[in-house]
């Protein structure tokens, strides 16, 4: 991921981000925020996630970027990588995005805003997806005072 490229999705130069390359297959993650918007204390990367670590408003947030492989064993280690680092930055608040939703469950701290039941299919049907889903901490909901979905 270059510079150029995410400005040109962003549309202005206004932007700061981190990524993770692309791997077989899947093409690689994006975050993206509005410069001087978040005070970004550290980006981190593992398999199939993306996230920062930022301060906004006053208060701590871990946004990620989720891709959760096809591969059972790979998604199960991918949900116990961060479970690991959920237990480390464990007060903060979580936003998670783009995730399949299978082994969600096991972060059960955090709430899953729902929609239809899948977003994407393999080989008709015999894999699917949720995609473009999110799970936010409870504490987050409060802050941004979402009532509804």
């Amino acid at each position: 991921m270059d510079s150029s490229l995410v400005i040109e999705f962003w549309g202005n130069k206004e932007v700061e981000w981190t990524s993770c390359g692309a791997e077989g297959a899947f093409g690689g993650m994006l975050i993206m925020w509005k410069k001087n918007l978040l005070s970004l204390n550290f980006s981190f990367r593992g398999e199939g996630f993306v996230g920062v670590n930022a301060l906004w408003n006053g208060n701590s947030y871990n946004f990620m970027n989720i891709y959760a492989s096809c591969n059972s064993g790979r998604r199960r280690r991918m949900w116990n990588n961060l479970l690991d680092f959920k237990h480390m930055f464990g007060n903060d608040n979580w936003c998670l995005g783009g995730i399949s939703m299978l082994f969600a469950k096991r972060m059960s701290v955090l709430v899953c805003l729902q929609g239809g039941i899948f977003m994407w299919f393999k080989d008709a049907g015999n894999a699917m997806s949720r995609l473009g889903r999110f799970l936010l901490t409870v504490n987050i909901i409060n802050i941004w005072k979402i009532s509804w979905q």
